[in-house]
């Protein structure tokens, strides 16, 4: 008897955690908000058009979801930005910056890439990359 009482008592202790699916839409899109990627944090710009660059501090883009705002270096200055997501969909504010001169070529790519994010209207984030876009066109490749 005892060791029945033992083996029931064991059973009912070593299972594994129930996991009760949602019940309502509410709780389903709560599930999923919490599983989905998320924009917060450092990116660093790996592709700006067609060019291709290795990941560095030159230019970056980090997202602060508490605030709306964007900031980060753009090959040469520092700059922010406020910006909107809805769902897929993303746009930027005017971005503010600072006034420093660099090389020509450094100059060029930052006022690509601040003249982009003017025009993002779209994001796709798969795993630790994020594409913004412009009218299903690629302009700009960012990572962890």
């Amino acid at each position: 008897m005892r060791m029945f009482a033992l083996v029931a008592l064991l059973s009912a202790c070593g299972g594994a955690p129930e996991t009760n699916p949602p019940e309502t839409a509410t709780e389903a899109e709560a599930m999923a908000e919490t599983s989905a990627p998320t924009l917060d944090g450092l990116w660093r710009v790996t592709a700006l058009g067609e060019q291709s660059f290795e990941p560095s501090e030159r230019a970056t883009i980090a997202f602060s979801p508490e605030t709306g705002r964007v900031a980060g270096a753009a090959f040469c200055n520092r700059y922010a930005a406020s910006y909107e997501l809805s769902g897929d969909a993303l746009s930027f504010g005017p971005a503010v910056g600072t006034k420093r001169g660099c090389a020509p070529e450094l100059m060029a790519l930052e006022r690509t890439y601040l003249e982009a994010l003017s025009t993002i209207d779209r994001i796709a984030i798969d795993g630790d990359t994020i594409t913004l876009m412009a009218n299903g066109a690629p302009l700009i490749r960012a990572t962890r």
